[in-house]
């Protein structure tokens, strides 16, 4: 830790930008709004500042739960006139974001990276439940909107795959960055509030599934992804982004895998190798495959 601050007054927020000076404008940007909101809404609160590897990581956390963060984020809702608008040019301006509800308040961890940070869609986990994900093509994953999410949440399992509208192009790669980023921002809050604010906050229109593993498996589904679990399983809902009707599942703790429009699988994927080999077969499209072993 590099720096340490109690946030009770405009003086300790000043003192805490003065010391930011040296760094990039975006985290003055982000320590002002940060700390307004904590000084307006909280009374008070804490900042920690930590170097990490090519970045900086802020940490403001606050002592009241006087703000609905949820709805802080949709459109028309301000308990002061800059409170909406401060928070969405936080998630703009970070590279990385978490909020974590607190019984007494919440955290709220900014990431910024002083080089871009390429997202390489790819991971082998293994918690008490296993995870593999691997898209395609992968050597020019910057051209690639297909990705996905497996993190263990306090006692939960959080889990996304999805496919930007369109393929080949820069601004799709963005566009799933945008995505990721929005769901690991919010990933400690209820599974509906997630599903409802990356829909409102998402600028180009995904085929996702956004889910949860507790005692059961649970997801919304928007869009055309599909899935095997015993059998194969396709359906249409509505596109993250703008849809309002996504099709909702409950499933036994079971394993499960799923796969974007770019390739077809009909058999259980038990392993790396196996989805490795199943992305050889893929169409044309970008192409995502996500296996869960229970």
């Amino acid at each position: 830790m590099i720096y340490f601050k109690k946030l009770k007054t405009k003086q300790d927020l000043d003192e805490l930008l003065h010391f930011l000076i040296p760094f990039e404008k975006r985290i003055l940007l982000v320590a002002k709004e940060a700390g307004l909101n904590i000084l307006k809404h909280a009374k008070r609160g804490e900042v920690r500042i930590y170097k990490i590897k090519n970045g900086l990581k802020l940490v403001f956390e606050d002592f009241s739960n006087s703000l609905d963060i949820k709805k802080a984020f949709l459109k028309g809702y301000s308990t002061s006139k800059t409170l909406g608008i401060g928070l969405n040019l936080i998630l703009n301006v970070v590279d990385e974001m978490e909020i974590i509800p607190k019984k007494d308040g919440k955290i709220f961890n900014f990431i910024f990276y002083f080089e871009e940070k390429i997202e390489y869609c790819v991971f082998k986990k293994e918690f008490e439940i296993k995870a593999f994900l691997k898209v395609s093509p992968f050597l020019s994953i910057t051209t690639n909107g297909d990705c996905g999410i497996f993190e263990k949440v306090e006692d939960k399992y959080f889990f996304a795959l999805w496919d930007i509208a369109g393929h080949g192009s820069e601004e799709v790669y963005k566009a799933s960055k945008e995505l990721k980023k929005i769901l690991l921002a919010f990933r400690y809050f209820p599974l509906d509030d997630i599903i409802e604010i990356a829909n409102y906050l998402m600028q180009k229109e995904a085929a996702a599934v956004i889910g949860e593993i507790d005692k059961k498996i649970r997801f919304f589904h928007c869009g055309n992804i599909r899935f095997f679990r015993g059998s194969y399983f396709s359906y249409e809902s509505d596109f993250l982004g703008g849809g309002q009707n996504f099709k909702e599942f409950e499933f036994d703790l079971r394993n499960i895998t799923f796969f974007t429009d770019g390739v077809d699988v009909y058999k259980e994927i038990l392993s790396f190798e196996e989805l490795s080999n199943a992305l050889r077969n893929k169409k044309e499209d970008d192409a995502g495959i996500l296996a869960i072993r229970v």
